[in-house]
């Protein structure tokens, strides 16, 4: 990950976080790049928030349905060596 795009990233995680919406569709991704390759499988979805709908990966091995209720939360998003940043971003998990 790059620093300076990273420090831009995180401008917006705090319109995010905290954020509660409703799945639009999802699907759960099992082959990706070797930075995510330590969170497979993991679900990748469409989350509608009322005025607009945006993507995000799921927390954990969680699975999503059309219809669940998430909310956004900050959890790391890479996985790297010892020497590199820690790679965190948005990610969606189920709430009650």
């Amino acid at each position: 990950m790059q620093p300076a795009r990273y420090w831009r990233d995180n401008k917006t995680w705090k319109v995010w976080v905290g954020k509660r919406g409703t799945v639009v569709v999802s699907t759960v991704v099992t082959v990706s790049s070797p930075e995510h390759a330590a969170f497979q499988p993991y679900s990748y979805v469409l989350v509608n928030f009322g005025t607009q709908q945006h993507e995000f990966m799921g927390s954990g091995h969680e699975t999503f349905q059309e219809g669940d209720k998430v909310e956004c939360a900050l959890r790391k998003i890479t996985s790297g060596d010892d020497r590199s940043l820690i790679g965190y971003g948005i990610k969606v998990k189920k709430v009650t």
